[in-house]
């Protein structure tokens, strides 16, 4: 069902909001089945999906027990993903890790992507990171960089008609 979900990318972005419990908080999802040759087997083969989610702005929820933290990334995999009401719950889970880092990376400012540079400078010059002061505003994030990285690979793929590069679709952050 996940991958189903995710056709176009293994690697989505979503902003705060996207369950009530999220006001402040956003995220990324990976589907480490995708990305990482450890766990394409699992998928292939068993069909186990393994996926991480990244907060940014999380201080909050990294006050919940893990529990709740599952509870609150099961619900927010479904909404972001458009996945019917109880397509995942806990009992489909055979492992889970929650790692907590207060104050941490992934810090940066809420609908930062309107002000950002384009990654594309001209035909065959790209950039990608998370790289702008956003008028005093630094930011470091991961999920930036992934996210640049790929619309920046799709416009050389554009440039150069590669038909190998998949569309980048992005729920703002």
């Amino acid at each position: 069902a996940i991958k189903a979900a995710m056709p176009d990318s293994p690697v989505v972005v979503a902003g705060p909001n996207i369950v009530p419990t999220l006001t402040e908080v956003g995220f990324c999802l990976y589907d480490l089945g995708r990305l990482q040759d450890d766990f394409r087997d699992l998928e292939s083969t068993e069909g186990i999906s393994t996926l991480e989610i990244d907060y940014f702005r999380a201080d909050d929820l990294a006050d919940q027990d893990s529990d709740g933290i599952l509870e609150v990334s099961l619900a927010a995999i479904q909404a972001c993903l458009a996945l019917a009401e109880r397509t995942l719950d806990k009992s489909s889970i055979l492992d889970s890790s929650v790692i907590r880092a207060r104050n941490a990376v992934s810090h940066f400012c809420v609908g930062s992507a309107k002000r950002s540079p384009p990654v594309r400078l001209k035909r065959g010059l790209y950039m990608a990171g998370d790289f702008v002061d956003r008028t005093g505003h630094a930011s470091w994030s991961t999920e930036k960089s992934v996210v640049t990285g790929r619309q920046a690979a799709q416009a050389f793929g554009a440039d150069f008609a590669l038909s190998c590069i998949e569309e980048t679709k992005i729920i703002p952050a």
